[in-house]
């Protein structure tokens, strides 16, 4: 699955993200570079860690959630490696796409420690179910506390960017639900795509095929079945998720503390930026939503912060919250391949 071609491919978008970063970078700093580097030089390094200590408290609970899946199935994985996927998952996330390489690289990380094919899938299906839900319920509340006390006057046209991206979120978690519970439904999509393989040449033995991703299709629903049975571990890992996504979203809080400023916004105003941020970030098609993610973060906060101080918001926050992880993730994926040759 890791193959040279996935690589190959990887490279090409590490590229397009230097490029766009570089690109960033030039239109925050042109206008206020000075002030900028003071500010960088001033800051509260305790707050800057706790902004990494948030973001691995992220990485943690996230993590957690994974762990209470696979428990169902297996009890020979530790919460380590499942850490330890959960992280290098996000270099796949940040170098991709619409963040589309996490979930092939969990379930083939999942199947090197001997978890058959079915039961990957299905921890990595629930896993983003969780994931969704959690994403949703916070962007339900941020919309709703944002129309009650109006946070973010200035930005009509991106509250129609935050609606359009609650409701990619909200039709991805209602695909996967069809996926998860629709038996019937998903072998007829799959019965459908044998056909069209079947008469392109693609697929040489129809019936053999049909067959196979039935039994497959069987199988994920048994597994299913198998976790929806304990309905607190459902809400547990929902949770956790939850919790995982409010310490991400405290990130800019103590960014701003790192620059003494101790009054611009409080923890449920970066909370509602952070989610409606996000959002947006759900149809950005670029990786890591490079471009469109540092636009309507500036956007958002600017309401709260104004010049140099939210630019080193921004590039602070954008650090801490996708290339701190994108680099330990790398780094923790070629060192593992290392030590395996």
């Amino acid at each position: 699955m890791i193959n040279k071609l996935t690589l190959k491919n990887k490279n090409l978008n590490f590229i397009l993200i230097l490029l766009l970063t570089l690109g960033v970078l030039y239109f925050s700093l042109k206008d206020n570079f000075n002030e900028v580097i003071y500010h960088f030089f001033n800051l509260n390094w305790f707050w800057l860690v706790v902004g990494f200590i948030l973001v691995i408290g992220y990485w943690f609970f996230t993590s957690l959630s994974m762990y209470s899946i696979t428990k169902k199935f297996t009890d020979k994985i530790s919460m380590n490696e499942i850490f330890k996927i959960n992280v290098v998952t996000h270099f796949f996330n940040g170098v991709t796409p619409f963040a589309s390489g996490g979930q092939p690289y969990q379930i083939y990380a999942l199947k090197k420690q001997k978890i058959n094919l079915v039961q990957s899938t299905n921890i990595c299906v629930q896993n983003f179910v969780a994931y969704q839900i959690a994403l949703i319920i916070l962007g339900t509340l941020a919309i709703i506390l944002n129309n009650i006390f109006d946070f973010f006057p200035d930005v009509k046209i991106l509250k129609t960017f935050v609606f359009i991206g609650y409701l990619v979120n909200v039709l991805v978690a209602f695909g996967l639900f069809v996926i998860t519970f629709t038996q019937k439904f998903n072998k007829a999509i799959l019965k459908w795509l044998i056909d069209l393989g079947f008469k392109f040449k693609i697929v040489k033995d129809k019936q053999e095929k049909i067959e196979k991703f039935n039994s497959y299709v069987s199988r994920f629903h048994d597994s299913t079945k198998l976790l929806l049975k304990d309905k607190l571990n459902l809400i547990k890992i929902i949770f956790f998720n939850l919790i995982g996504l409010i310490l991400n979203y405290s990130v800019p809080l103590a960014i701003l503390y790192s620059m003494g400023d101790f009054s611009s916004f409080n923890l449920y105003v970066s909370i509602i930026a952070s989610a409606y941020v996000m959002i947006i970030g759900a149809f950005v098609p670029l990786p890591g939503g490079t471009g469109g993610l540092e636009y309507s973060f500036i956007a958002f906060f600017g309401n709260l912060v104004t010049g140099s101080k939210l630019t080193v918001l921004m590039l602070c926050w954008r650090f801490i919250t996708y290339y701190f992880g994108m680099i330990v993730g790398g780094l923790w994926f070629s060192f593992s391949r290392r030590n395996k040759n």
